[in-house]
């Protein structure tokens, strides 16, 4: 299978290409929790996030496979 690049969706069928995946675990709580970085947030640029369905779930796709999962919460941070 030829490499791709990863993508995750938000919105159905707005595809985001992704920076960096950084996975922690919060000290007192135990928590686990996955950042995923983006040089460009397309569901935010233009308003599209509120012109485009939103999944429900998180779309995940790579050269290895597709996965949708479910969140406990989503939070952006813009800088």
């Amino acid at each position: 299978m030829p490499d791709i690049l990863p993508t995750i969706e938000f919105f159905a069928g707005l595809s985001e290409e992704l920076s960096n995946v950084s996975l922690r675990r919060g000290k007192e709580s135990g928590d686990r929790q996955v950042v995923l970085t983006f040089q460009k947030l397309k569901a935010i640029e233009k308003f599209q996030s509120f012109t485009k369905q939103f999944n429900g779930n998180l779309r995940l796709k790579d050269s290895e496979g597709e996965i949708t999962i479910n969140p406990f919460s989503v939070k952006f941070f813009l800088w």
